[in-house]
């Protein structure tokens, strides 16, 4: 019996190969959607889950108010874990990692500047779960002269990974120590929410930098494995009431506030200043989500909609096999089996191109690689057979009960039952699909929109044309003068300034400042920027009171500041020219610094547009622990020729270390990488969704043109043209298309304001942007409906007329 429904089935589906092809397309890209979303969200969910103690992990975090100003930080300070260790039992082990840019070499000839080295306590290994390549991993940090390297960075320095006893050496600005290589372990999965390749023991730290160990620099990250039985919420209450009173009191002062991040909900659920890296957001998680099911729901709606468009060719052999003696439940079974065989080879292409998708776009789209080796266990099977069978009876129940319900003297003369019902609720779908498919279309646009706000605005200083090169040692710090006036001296520089950072960067240094006027208990600390003479000139900023810094007054050096308007707003003054200010600055000991203000800039966008522009004190430096970059202004020409001139400039500067170099605005542009990535993502399934919605709409169109087949014959015999049948058939989907875009509109408009509030600045939202989707709608909409509509009014009237 089941072989004869399987062959009937087979015959019937390549009978109609253009219903088959579409039937089966359609359900295939909507379920290639479906995978590559639910590949994407699997490995979104499973960051940090590969650690064996994930349920138990937590990173110790810190906030506190700043005299108005919240900050919230996921990095922390070395005392606080001799607290932890001592005075809470709830905490088991912990560790401290401090991430350092700094240069290595095997044979101190060939240099690296690695910005992937961190400093750790040995017990990283005992919290957290990298696989090793080499024996005693645990021990590996106890040698305080001890190293470990990722596989990809021994390959880089050694060329293999049997490197353990062999000696790297480490350099900074003032010294250079030999590491012993202690281990070797596997570079760390991507989905971790934390990336380095060397890891050097704490023990190096405190024989290099003795003073570490203090309540406000440097800042590093704290993580604590509990034991078993204590939550976060355990750990957070038995900080609140026993580290306090082991601080000094000017810490206390600060009211610092600890909290505690469970190590898997950082990915989805932090976004807090000196990340690891760009953190993604549960909320995008979700919509992904909601978009796989609408996708979903829009292919099944294909399938039932094509199905019973094919009613009246359906009709006849209903009736026949009813007056053969075919019962109704036969009738079932054998189009629920053309459905389960549609789901079977849709799925198998479906595997086909999401895997193509994922290799050649998708990976490329989010830097990630995700594959379908997920899905390939015994419960996944399961739930995949599973989900065949139930998306084959979803998708092919409707048809089968509708087209085996009808009547066999009826359906022998063609003439089907009327249904309204049917109809209407097929033209509800319709408008669902496009629905779904406005929503994306709009949220593409709006997410366009403000990737471009922010691209384009203009932040307060020029961002073009502009090389930064890090003075990535003590004697180039020391020596920037003699590279910068060979610089300035070629034809193609404009200007070259220094400073200790560049806009775009999380280095603005917060230090203390005593503004006039300030009360005892007024406590400020302010992002700070030390830069030349030439810096303000060189990025175009544009000063509205006062001077310029100058070499002409000296005492600039020392006694002179710039701010800009937010510093004026947050120290509360009326005028600042003239004003008295104290700046701490932190070179190895306390610098402080005491002048007055001399100049006023408008407030410039130094750090991303998700950020309101904080209040800033420039200063000069000259000292080499914060001269740390050179930007060079280049006219516009040659990038190549430009690059090859600072490079033999570079080379002749320094012999030692190799040029490191940025281009302002792509730096300034990686601010909006995880957007833009979003933004591709949203209009490939906008697109992906069009498509499938216009193969709904095409089985709406052929069911209503093969209905209406008569009374087209007729308005042809009576004289109507084919515009006049084309525009008949059509007005109702205008209809359709316009009720779907009023529902999306509204929603469309609440949910990216609740999106854009991420942003301090954003885009406006204009009308011209929902007027265009409804005309991309309508377009699409009036193309696919004009292939059936013009097909019908084709078709002579004299046979459309006798088919009886």
């Amino acid at each position: 019996m089941f072989k004869n429904y399987f062959k009937i089935a087979l015959r019937n589906l390549v009978k109609s190969r253009i219903y088959t092809i579409i039937n089966v397309s359609g359900l295939a890209i909507g379920l290639a959607c479906v995978i590559i979303i639910m590949a994407y969200v699997n490995l979104e969910l499973s960051y940090d889950q590969f650690h064996s103690n994930h349920e138990n992990l937590y990173r110790i975090t810190v906030e506190w108010e700043d005299d108005g100003w919240f900050v919230h930080t996921a990095m922390n300070h070395a005392p606080l874990t001799d607290i932890l260790n001592e005075h809470l039992a709830s905490i088991d082990k912990i560790t401290r990692i401090y991430p350092f840019q700094t240069t290595f070499s095997v044979d101190r000839q060939v240099k690296y500047k690695e910005n992937g080295f961190v400093f750790a306590d040995s017990t990283i290994f005992q919290l957290f779960d990298f696989e090793s390549l080499s024996p005693n991993i645990e021990e590996a940090l106890y040698d305080p002269a001890g190293i470990v390297l990722t596989e990809s960075k021994a390959i880089k320095y050694f060329g293999n990974t049997d490197i353990v006893g062999k000696p790297l050496y480490y350099e900074d600005e003032s010294r250079t120590f030999e590491y012993t290589v202690r281990g070797v372990i596997k570079d760390m999965p991507q989905n971790s929410h934390m990336h380095f390749g060397l890891i050097g023991s704490f023990g190096s730290l405190e024989t290099m930098m003795p003073w570490y160990n203090n309540w406000h620099h440097p800042p590093m990250y704290i993580y604590a494995l509990s034991r078993e039985g204590f939550s976060a919420m355990d750990i957070e209450d038995q900080i609140k009431t026993t580290v306090p009173g082991h601080m000094p009191d000017y810490v206390q002062e600060e009211e610092r506030k600890y909290t505690v991040q469970r190590v898997t909900d950082i990915h989805l659920y932090s976004d807090l200043e000196n990340e690891w890296e760009a953190n993604s957001q549960a909320i995008y998680v979700k919509m992904f989500v909601i978009i796989a099911g609408f996708i979903l729901l829009i292919a099944c709606v294909n399938f039932m909609n094509l199905s019973t468009a094919r009613s009246n060719t359906r009709a006849k052999e209903v009736g026949m096999r009813k007056v053969l003696g075919a019962y109704r439940k036969q009738l079932i079974y054998q189009f629920l089996g053309e459905s389960l065989l549609i789901t079977v080879f849709s799925i198998f292409l479906a595997f086909g191109l999401a895997e193509w998708v994922l290799k050649y776009l998708f990976n490329n789209i989010i830097g990630k690689e995700i594959s379908l080796a997920f899905l390939f266990n015994w419960p996944n099977w399961g739930i995949m057979l599973l989900s065949i069978l139930l998306l084959s009876f979803v998708a092919g129940a409707y048809p089968a009960f509708y087209l085996s319900h009808f009547k066999p003297i009826k359906t022998l003369r063609g003439k089907l039952e009327k249904a309204g019902g049917v109809v209407g609720f097929r033209k509800g779908m319709v408008t669902f699909q496009f629905f779904v498919s406005c929503l994306l279309i709009l949220g593409t646009f709006i997410v366009l929109k403000q990737i471009n706000f922010l691209r384009n605005k203009k932040l307060g200083f020029d961002k073009e044309h502009i090389i930064a090169l890090r003075m990535v040692d003590r004697a180039s710090q020391t020596n920037y003068e003699l590279l910068k006036n060979q610089l300035i001296s070629e034809a193609n520089v404009i200007n070259v300034s220094l400073s200790s950072t560049i806009p775009g960067r999380d280095e603005f240094y917060g230090f203390p400042v005593v503004p006039e006027g300030a009360t005892d208990d007024q406590d400020f600390t302010v992002k700070t920027l030390g830069v030349d003479e030439d810096f303000l000139p060189n990025y175009n900023i544009e000063l509205i009171e006062g001077r310029n810094f100058s070499k002409d007054f000296p005492t600039d050096q020392r006694e002179a500041f710039i701010v800009n308007r937010a510093a004026i707003k947050r120290f509360g003054w009326e005028d600042a020219l003239n004003k008295e200010l104290a700046l701490t600055v932190y070179t190895g000991g306390e610098d402080i610094r005491k002048g007055k203000v001399i100049g006023v800039v408008e407030d410039f966008h130094f750090r991303s547009l998700y950020n309101i522009v904080e209040p800033l004190v420039i200063y000069i430096n000259k000292h080499p622990y914060y001269s740390d970059f050179l930007s060079v202004k280049l006219k516009p020409g040659n990038v190549n020729e430009s690059l090859e001139m600072l490079e033999n400039k570079w080379r002749a500067f320094n012999t030692d270390k190799p040029m490191e170099y940025y281009f302002l605005d792509q730096e300034l542009d990686k601010l909006y990488h995880s957007e833009v990535k979003r933004s591709k993502i949203f209009s490939s399934f906008a697109f992906l969704s069009i498509i499938v919605s216009c193969l709904g709409l095409f089985g709406l169109s052929s069911f209503t043109a093969h209905q209406r087949m008569k009374e087209i014959g007729i308005r042809k015999v009576l004289g109507a043209s084919i515009f006049n049948i084309l525009r008949m058939l059509s007005k109702e989907y205008i209809v359709l298309i316009i009720i779907a875009n009023l529902i999306a509109w509204p929603l469309a408009f609440y949910l990216s304001k609740r999106w854009l509030e991420g942003f301090a600045y954003k885009a406006s939202i204009e009308w011209s942007i929902f007027v265009a989707t409804l005309f991309i709608a309508l377009l699409i909409a009036l193309i696919t409906v004009s292939f059936q509509s013009i097909k019908a009014a084709l078709i002579n009237p004299v046979n459309s007329l006798k088919d009886e």
